[in-house]
């Protein structure tokens, strides 16, 4: 238990008695979350992180808040029932706090939610708690049992010291307060010039209206809103002057600061620009060659066409969908038998294949298509997809046919 780290909560009692709530016959059904006596918050059932969309109890100590003063110290709390300010709603939220006697001699403060849908209280309350409390206990004690899997301050600040990421926090205006290492060297600024130093203008021009608008939409939630959404964004810094330097952040404001985490991501995007570059060399060359190349995976449906497909097909994309059907009634007649079975052999011999065979365009042309292929193969040796490229041969063929007449003339 002592792995787990979070700030205590200041309690504050309601004078009105309420019932206690009604829970679901799921020991996790009621939104809950338990604390100890240090006032840590060691557990919280499913359902309340999905209620009010937290991750862990650190989220939901930071979350809730009570509205209420003065401050109590959680060891001299009666039970009872308490309003918490929810940080992301208008009105407080009512929990009902119980003590439970631990095996060990411990206290801890069980706290279920309360709202207009929960009725009062029914005859088994009392054992439905207890069914809560017996597997509390085990989750408590799986925890205890594998303390190394719980990560604490130590832990993390070895993994900021390996990381190369680079970290900032600054005030809701944007100016730097403090930066790691990473950033420092990368920025090539120093402890003396962070704090006169705005964050968009590490920007390149173009970029820097994106950021500032990233600071000012995070500025403009109010200073007691508490953990808002984190922002992402991807624009270029222009360290020292140097070359642009593409960088991905994400920016998440709590109380008066901005934190954010960045990360060089030069190589990616060069590495999407070459990506880009070859698939417009692959378009051109299809394009050249009047060729194009498709895939169709097993079992399903549709098939994927690449543009110069649908233009061989005189078709369009968006307003035609190539499917198994729909090709069967483009390609002439006496050839569909053709191709079907030659499909078929493919998948049975898992063989490379080639056909020919004609289709009719919207217009009535008729158009000779050749088409090459090969078997996908699934880690098992199984045939998941067929693909492959098509070229259209008509032009070809009618030269070649042209050519056999010259020569039967002369």
């Amino acid at each position: 238990m002592s792995n787990i780290t979070s700030q205590p909560f200041a309690f504050s009692i309601r004078d009105a008695d309420f019932p206690a709530p009604h829970a679901d016959s799921s020991d996790d059904a009621l939104p809950r979350f338990v604390m100890d006596e240090k006032g840590t918050v060691i557990y919280a059932t499913p359902s309340l992180l999905d209620l009010y969309d937290v991750k862990d109890m650190q989220g939901v100590e930071k979350l809730l808040k009570l509205t209420s003063s003065p401050r109590k110290k959680l060891h001299t709390l009666k039970e009872g029932v308490y309003e918490l300010a929810h940080k992301k709603a208008a009105g407080p939220i009512t929990f009902r706090f119980d003590w439970i006697d631990r095996p060990d001699g411990g206290k801890i403060l069980v706290a279920s939610h309360i709202t207009e849908d929960i009725p009062a209280a029914k005859n088994d309350d009392a054992r439905e708690m207890e069914g809560f409390v017996e597997s509390l206990e085990e989750k408590l004690l799986k925890i205890s049992q594998h303390p190394s899997t719980l990560w604490n301050r130590d832990d993390m600040s070895h993994f900021i010291g390996i990381s190369s990421d680079m970290m900032v926090t600054m005030d809701i205006s944007g100016t730097l307060l403090k930066a790691g290492p990473i950033f420092c060297d990368l920025t090539g600024l120093d402890s003396a010039s962070i704090k006169e130093t705005s964050f968009p203008s590490l920007f390149c021009d173009t970029d820097r209206p994106l950021v500032r608008r990233t600071i000012q939409a995070l500025s403009l939630q109010g200073s007691d809103s508490g953990l808002v959404d984190s922002i992402d964004f991807e624009a270029r810094m222009t360290p020292d002057g140097t070359a642009p330097l593409w960088s991905e952040w994400k920016l998440r404001r709590e109380d008066n600061k901005i934190y954010a985490i960045g990360r060089d991501i030069s190589a990616v995007k060069a590495h999407e620009q070459d990506l880009v570059k070859r698939q417009q060399q692959l378009l051109e060359a299809e394009n050249i060659g009047h060729m194009g190349h498709w895939r169709w995976v097993v079992g399903e449906d549709t098939m994927e066409w690449s543009d110069q497909i649908y233009r061989m097909y005189g078709r369009t994309r968006g307003e035609f969908t190539p499917t198994i059907d729909s090709l069967n009634q483009i390609i002439h007649r006496r050839d569909v038998g053709r191709v079907i079975q030659a499909f078929q052999r493919a998948m049975i011999e898992q063989n490379t294949y080639d056909m020919d065979f004609r289709i009719t365009r919207p217009d009535g042309e008729t158009r000779y298509i050749q088409c090459e292929g090969r078997c996908e193969l699934d880690t098992q040796g199984e045939v998941i997809a067929l693909f492959g490229i098509m070229q259209d041969m008509t032009e070809r063929m009618a030269y070649e046919k042209k050519s056999a007449g010259s020569q039967r003339l002369c």
